[in-house]
């Protein structure tokens, strides 16, 4: 089985229909006989992702794991009896809500930090999976390793081999939704750009 876990690029937001459209449920038809999971989730923070990851990992394994990071930015709050992720321009929140949102990210919120927690999380995963053998690729939304000149003070600590290029870039040169979602074209771009990847390295068409 495959399981890919990140945000709404990974859950595929803005698809007519994402279960059928969405880059990893594409995967599933090149695989014939793999069974895909997908986890992505709309608004997911790097905390979710990452405490998703250890948890689905800590008693299964998968033919492979992929994991699409996300924003920095975004936090994890209990609202509504629920944990949700959020950011500056979330619009679900209540006005109560937003309001302390607003006050925490313009007084409260450090962005350097913000990066530096989710480099950290990005090397424990990496490492955790590495220990337990488990198979993964990493990829991300945007450009999360490229835009911090932080990352070059772990080179050689994250495993670039195993971190593809943004999905954004995979998707260039396809239409994108109002919301900026890869729409079905860019979907397809990205489970071009996997399969790739795992014919070379992880060999999927030999458990068929």
């Amino acid at each position: 089985m495959i399981l890919c876990i990140g945000d709404s690029f990974t859950y595929g937001e803005e698809l007519a229909d994402p279960q059928r459209q969405a880059w990893p449920n594409l995967l599933a038809n090149t695989y014939y006989g793999v069974d895909v999971l997908n986890l992505g989730k709309s608004g997911a923070s790097n905390d979710w992702i990452f405490t998703t990851a250890v948890e689905r990992t800590a008693w299964e394994r998968f033919s492979v794991v992929i994991v699409q990071w996300t924003d920095p930015g975004r936090i994890d709050l209990r609202i509504d009896d629920d944990i949700q992720s959020v950011n500056p321009v979330t619009r679900r929140l209540n006005s109560t809500d937003k309001k302390w949102l607003d006050k925490y990210y313009r007084e409260f919120y450090d962005d350097e930090y913000a990066w530096r927690r989710s480099l950290t999380q990005i090397i424990a995963l990496q490492n955790y999976f590495k220990r337990i053998e488990q198979p993964y690729l990493f990829t991300s939304m945007d450009t999360i390793i490229e835009k911090r000149s932080m990352f070059y003070s772990v080179a050689g600590v994250i495993d670039t081999e195993r971190f593809l290029e943004p999905l954004t870039k995979m998707a260039y040169g396809h239409k994108l939704g109002p919301g900026g979602h890869p729409l079905e074209e860019g979907h397809q771009a990205i489970a071009k750009r996997m399969e790739k990847y795992l014919d070379e390295n992880i060999n999927l068409r030999s458990t068929w």
